[in-house]
Protein backbone atom coordinates (compact mmCIF):
# COMPACT_ATOMS: atom_id res chain seq x y z
CA UNK A 1 0.00 0.00 0.00
CA UNK A 2 2.96 2.70 0.67
CA UNK A 3 4.19 2.22 -3.02
CA UNK A 4 0.56 2.75 -4.35
CA UNK A 5 0.16 5.91 -5.53
CA UNK A 6 -3.37 6.07 -6.27
CA UNK A 7 -4.09 4.59 -2.46
CA UNK A 8 -1.60 7.25 -0.88
CA UNK A 9 -3.57 9.98 -2.73
CA UNK A 10 -7.29 8.84 -1.79
CA UNK A 11 -5.63 8.65 1.34
CA UNK A 12 -4.21 11.85 2.14
CA UNK A 13 -7.15 13.61 0.29
CA UNK A 14 -9.81 11.81 2.66
CA UNK A 15 -10.52 14.52 6.09
CA UNK A 16 -12.02 11.54 6.88
CA UNK A 17 -9.00 9.23 6.89
CA UNK A 18 -6.76 12.24 8.70
CA UNK A 19 -5.98 10.06 11.95
CA UNK A 20 -4.93 6.80 9.69
CA UNK A 21 -2.85 9.17 6.97
CA UNK A 22 -0.58 11.18 9.89
CA UNK A 23 -0.04 7.54 11.39
CA UNK A 24 1.31 6.37 7.83
CA UNK A 25 3.20 9.42 7.31
CA UNK A 26 4.95 8.54 10.63
CA UNK A 27 5.31 5.34 9.72
CA UNK A 28 6.48 5.66 6.39
CA UNK A 29 9.31 8.52 7.98
CA UNK A 30 10.29 6.06 10.23
CA UNK A 31 11.07 3.46 7.30
CA UNK A 32 12.79 5.95 5.34
CA UNK A 33 15.24 7.25 8.02
CA UNK A 34 17.64 4.48 8.48
CA UNK A 35 18.31 4.63 4.57
CA UNK A 36 21.22 6.16 3.00
CA UNK A 37 20.09 9.55 1.54
CA UNK A 38 21.17 9.64 -2.31
CA UNK A 39 22.32 12.78 -2.01
CA UNK A 40 24.87 12.09 0.90
CA UNK A 41 26.02 9.26 0.46
CA UNK A 42 29.08 8.73 -0.69
CA UNK A 43 28.78 6.69 -3.57
CA UNK A 44 25.96 8.14 -5.11
CA UNK A 45 27.83 11.60 -5.37
CA UNK A 46 30.31 9.47 -6.93
CA UNK A 47 28.48 8.32 -9.12
CA UNK A 48 26.82 11.49 -9.80
CA UNK A 49 29.87 13.29 -10.41
CA UNK A 50 31.41 10.60 -12.94
CA UNK A 51 28.00 10.95 -14.65
CA UNK A 52 28.51 14.64 -15.24
CA UNK A 53 31.33 14.32 -16.50
CA UNK A 54 30.62 11.56 -19.26
CA UNK A 55 27.46 14.10 -19.87
CA UNK A 56 30.05 17.66 -20.11
CA UNK A 57 32.31 15.62 -22.34
CA UNK A 58 29.92 14.63 -24.94
CA UNK A 59 27.76 17.70 -24.15
CA UNK A 60 30.86 20.91 -24.12
CA UNK A 61 32.77 20.59 -27.52
CA UNK A 62 33.08 17.27 -28.37
CA UNK A 63 36.33 16.03 -29.63
CA UNK A 64 37.08 13.66 -32.75
CA UNK A 65 38.96 11.26 -29.93
CA UNK A 66 35.64 10.74 -28.32
CA UNK A 67 34.53 8.11 -30.99
CA UNK A 68 37.60 5.81 -29.84
CA UNK A 69 36.87 5.90 -26.47
CA UNK A 70 34.30 3.13 -25.65
CA UNK A 71 32.68 4.74 -22.30
CA UNK A 72 30.65 6.58 -24.92
CA UNK A 73 28.53 3.93 -26.71
CA UNK A 74 25.53 5.59 -27.32
CA UNK A 75 27.69 9.31 -28.69
CA UNK A 76 29.31 6.72 -31.10
CA UNK A 77 26.20 5.08 -31.88
CA UNK A 78 25.15 7.74 -33.09
CA UNK A 79 27.64 9.47 -34.87
CA UNK A 80 28.09 5.76 -37.11
CA UNK A 81 24.18 6.24 -37.50
CA UNK A 82 24.63 10.15 -39.34
CA UNK A 83 27.15 8.38 -41.12
CA UNK A 84 25.11 5.64 -42.33
CA UNK A 85 21.91 7.91 -43.68
CA UNK A 86 24.67 9.79 -45.88
CA UNK A 87 24.27 9.01 -49.98
CA UNK A 88 27.95 8.46 -49.41
CA UNK A 89 28.77 5.03 -47.47
CA UNK A 90 32.29 6.03 -47.98
CA UNK A 91 32.76 7.57 -44.99
CA UNK A 92 30.66 4.68 -42.62
CA UNK A 93 33.30 2.01 -44.08
CA UNK A 94 36.06 4.29 -42.96
CA UNK A 95 35.14 4.53 -39.53
CA UNK A 96 34.32 1.50 -39.00
CA UNK A 97 38.23 0.58 -40.53
CA UNK A 98 39.46 3.51 -38.36
CA UNK A 99 37.78 1.78 -35.12
CA UNK A 100 39.28 -1.42 -36.37
CA UNK A 101 42.67 -0.75 -36.73
CA UNK A 102 42.86 1.25 -33.39
CA UNK A 103 42.09 -1.84 -31.68
CA UNK A 104 44.37 -3.59 -34.12
CA UNK A 105 47.10 -1.24 -32.72
CA UNK A 106 46.72 -1.96 -28.98
CA UNK A 107 48.22 -5.75 -29.66
CA UNK A 108 51.57 -6.44 -28.69
CA UNK A 109 52.41 -10.23 -30.31
CA UNK A 110 54.18 -10.02 -33.46
CA UNK A 111 51.85 -13.31 -34.34
CA UNK A 112 48.33 -11.98 -33.64
CA UNK A 113 49.00 -9.00 -34.57
CA UNK A 114 49.48 -9.72 -38.28
CA UNK A 115 47.15 -12.01 -38.34
CA UNK A 116 44.90 -9.17 -37.32
CA UNK A 117 46.07 -7.34 -39.95
CA UNK A 118 45.63 -9.82 -42.78
CA UNK A 119 41.51 -9.72 -41.16
CA UNK A 120 42.03 -5.79 -42.06
CA UNK A 121 43.17 -6.15 -45.47
CA UNK A 122 40.43 -8.92 -46.60
CA UNK A 123 37.80 -6.96 -44.61
CA UNK A 124 38.31 -3.08 -45.67
CA UNK A 125 40.63 -2.65 -47.96
CA UNK A 126 41.14 -3.33 -51.81
CA UNK A 127 44.08 -2.67 -54.19
CA UNK A 128 43.60 -0.21 -56.90
CA UNK A 129 45.47 -2.02 -60.13
CA UNK A 130 49.10 -0.91 -61.14
CA UNK A 131 47.67 2.33 -63.84
CA UNK A 132 45.98 4.03 -60.35
CA UNK A 133 48.06 7.59 -60.18
CA UNK A 134 47.73 7.85 -56.68
CA UNK A 135 45.04 9.51 -55.09
CA UNK A 136 43.82 10.53 -58.20
CA UNK A 137 43.65 7.31 -59.99
CA UNK A 138 40.64 5.22 -60.90
CA UNK A 139 40.55 2.04 -60.43
CA UNK A 140 38.04 -0.42 -61.84
CA UNK A 141 36.54 -2.57 -59.64
CA UNK A 142 33.84 -5.41 -60.56
CA UNK A 143 32.95 -3.30 -63.39
CA UNK A 144 32.34 -0.17 -61.43
CA UNK A 145 35.43 2.66 -61.14
CA UNK A 146 36.35 4.04 -57.47
CA UNK A 147 38.87 6.50 -56.97
CA UNK A 148 41.99 5.81 -54.24
CA UNK A 149 39.89 6.43 -51.01
CA UNK A 150 36.72 6.02 -51.74
CA UNK A 151 34.60 2.72 -51.50
CA UNK A 152 34.09 -0.17 -54.20
CA UNK A 153 31.45 -1.77 -55.36
CA UNK A 154 31.80 -4.30 -53.01
CA UNK A 155 32.26 -2.22 -49.86
CA UNK A 156 36.23 -2.06 -49.61
CA UNK A 157 38.17 0.94 -49.18
CA UNK A 158 40.38 1.52 -52.45
CA UNK A 159 43.84 2.13 -51.35
CA UNK A 160 47.56 2.72 -53.83
CA UNK A 161 48.84 -0.56 -54.48
CA UNK A 162 52.37 0.31 -53.63
CA UNK A 163 50.82 0.88 -50.18
CA UNK A 164 48.74 -2.18 -49.80
CA UNK A 165 52.09 -4.18 -51.10
CA UNK A 166 53.87 -3.02 -48.07
CA UNK A 167 51.34 -3.96 -46.27
CA UNK A 168 50.66 -7.59 -47.45
CA UNK A 169 54.74 -7.54 -47.14
CA UNK A 170 54.58 -6.69 -43.32
CA UNK A 171 52.20 -9.65 -42.81
CA UNK A 172 53.63 -12.22 -44.52
CA UNK A 173 57.10 -11.27 -43.10
CA UNK A 174 55.30 -11.38 -39.47
CA UNK A 175 56.77 -7.66 -39.09
CA UNK A 176 53.13 -5.70 -38.94
CA UNK A 177 53.54 -2.91 -36.60
CA UNK A 178 51.48 -0.58 -34.91
CA UNK A 179 52.07 1.69 -37.64
CA UNK A 180 51.40 -0.51 -40.27
CA UNK A 181 48.48 1.27 -41.51
CA UNK A 182 49.22 4.80 -41.23
CA UNK A 183 49.86 5.53 -44.46
CA UNK A 184 46.09 4.23 -45.07
CA UNK A 185 44.69 5.90 -41.88
CA UNK A 186 45.47 8.93 -41.40
CA UNK A 187 44.31 11.05 -45.07
CA UNK A 188 41.22 8.92 -44.12
CA UNK A 189 40.77 10.11 -40.89
CA UNK A 190 41.76 13.86 -41.79
CA UNK A 191 38.77 13.69 -44.04
CA UNK A 192 36.33 12.15 -41.10
CA UNK A 193 36.80 14.39 -39.16
CA UNK A 194 35.71 17.25 -41.15
CA UNK A 195 32.64 14.99 -41.70
CA UNK A 196 32.57 14.42 -37.79
CA UNK A 197 32.15 18.44 -37.78
CA UNK A 198 29.55 18.61 -39.86
CA UNK A 199 27.37 15.91 -37.35
CA UNK A 200 28.33 18.07 -34.81
CA UNK A 201 25.92 20.83 -36.37
CA UNK A 202 23.22 17.97 -37.36
CA UNK A 203 20.02 17.80 -35.76
CA UNK A 204 20.62 14.30 -34.51
CA UNK A 205 23.12 15.76 -32.06
CA UNK A 206 21.55 18.71 -31.42
CA UNK A 207 18.60 17.14 -30.16
CA UNK A 208 21.07 14.67 -28.27
CA UNK A 209 23.13 17.30 -26.92
CA UNK A 210 19.70 19.19 -25.37
CA UNK A 211 18.51 15.68 -23.75
CA UNK A 212 22.33 15.66 -21.82
CA UNK A 213 21.89 19.18 -21.09
CA UNK A 214 18.73 18.89 -19.37
CA UNK A 215 20.11 15.86 -17.47
CA UNK A 216 23.53 17.53 -16.54
CA UNK A 217 21.37 20.65 -15.47
CA UNK A 218 19.20 18.20 -13.25
CA UNK A 219 22.42 16.48 -11.39
CA UNK A 220 23.64 20.19 -10.50
CA UNK A 221 20.15 21.02 -9.18
CA UNK A 222 20.00 18.18 -7.35
CA UNK A 223 23.40 17.31 -5.99
CA UNK A 224 24.88 21.08 -5.99
CA UNK A 225 28.73 22.07 -4.74
CA UNK A 226 28.60 18.23 -3.52
CA UNK A 227 28.63 17.49 -7.47
CA UNK A 228 32.56 17.04 -8.03
CA UNK A 229 32.88 19.10 -11.83
CA UNK A 230 35.26 21.54 -12.93
CA UNK A 231 33.31 24.87 -14.09
CA UNK A 232 34.78 24.34 -17.77
CA UNK A 233 32.64 20.83 -17.64
CA UNK A 234 29.75 22.14 -16.44
CA UNK A 235 28.83 24.22 -19.61
CA UNK A 236 24.67 23.47 -19.59
CA UNK A 237 22.99 26.55 -17.68
CA UNK A 238 19.70 26.97 -16.64
CA UNK A 239 18.47 27.88 -20.81
CA UNK A 240 20.08 24.59 -22.28
CA UNK A 241 17.09 23.39 -19.76
CA UNK A 242 14.11 24.94 -21.91
CA UNK A 243 12.14 23.98 -24.91
CA UNK A 244 11.31 20.64 -26.43
CA UNK A 245 13.64 17.88 -24.56
CA UNK A 246 13.95 14.40 -26.22
CA UNK A 247 14.52 11.19 -24.45
CA UNK A 248 17.86 11.19 -22.94
CA UNK A 249 19.44 7.70 -24.51
CA UNK A 250 22.65 7.90 -23.01
CA UNK A 251 23.88 5.27 -20.04
CA UNK A 252 22.05 5.62 -17.09
CA UNK A 253 23.38 6.20 -13.34
CA UNK A 254 22.99 2.38 -12.40
CA UNK A 255 24.47 0.87 -16.08
CA UNK A 256 27.48 2.79 -14.98
CA UNK A 257 27.49 0.93 -11.63
CA UNK A 258 26.89 -2.14 -12.39
CA UNK A 259 23.86 -4.18 -11.61
CA UNK A 260 22.18 -3.32 -8.06
CA UNK A 261 25.19 -0.79 -6.90
CA UNK A 262 23.39 2.28 -7.02
CA UNK A 263 20.82 2.85 -4.41
CA UNK A 264 18.30 4.79 -4.16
Amino acid sequence: YYSDVAFLTRLFNDQDLEEEANIIIESIREILLPLPSALNDVESIRLASMRAKFVAAEVNAPHFALCFDKMHPDFNTLFIQYLDAQPDATQSTVLRFILAEHDFAQISAPNIRSARAQVLCDKFLFAAPPNADGAEGASAVQGTTAPVGATSSDGKIVVARDVYNRILAAIEELRATRSTFDAVREPLQAKLVETFDQFLASKAYLNYKQSLQKELCELQSTYGERLVLQKQEAGADASACQGEIHPIVAPSLASMSGAGSASA
